[in-house]
C-alpha cells in the first residue's frame, strides 16, 4: 500500500513497526481508541493526532484509504467533506491520498 503512487505518507508512518507487530497491537487495543487517534510511530509523539484524508473518483483511492485506516487504526475522511481548514488543524500529521490519471 505504501508504494501506491497517489499516497503520500510521512516517513514516520512508513517506518512504523512490521505489519505483524501492528496487527498484534491493533488486536490488543481494539475498542480502546479515542478519535482522533494518537500516533505511535517511531518519531511521532504518542500524543500526536493523525488524520487520513483521500479524494477518489473511481473508488480505488477510497479503498486504499480504508485499508490503510484499518492497518494503522486511524479514521479516514473524504477530503470533499472538509468544509474549512480548521477541520484539519486538530491533526498534527496528515496522510493524503489522491487519484492519479
Amino acid at each position: 500500500l505504501a508504494s501506491h503512487p497517489s499516497l503520500f505518507l510521512t516517513p514516520s508512518i512508513r517506518s512504523m513497526s512490521t505489519r505483524e507487530e501492528r496487527m498484534a497491537e491493533m488486536a490488543a487495543n481494539k475498542g480502546k481508541q479515542s478519535h482522533p487517534r494518537k500516533a505511535t510511530g517511531a518519531s511521532i509523539s504518542p500524543s500526536s493526532a493523525v488524520g487520513l484524508f483521500y479524494a477518489s473518483e473511481g473508488g480505488t483511492t477510497k479503498e486504499i484509504a480504508e485499508r490503510i485506516s484499518k492497518m494503522i487504526d486511524v479514521e479516514h475522511f473524504n477530503i470533499e467533506d472538509v468544509e474549512d481548514a480548521k477541520d484539519l488543524a486538530k491533526y498534527d500529521y496528515l496522510i493524503v491520498g489522491t487519484p492519479t490519471h
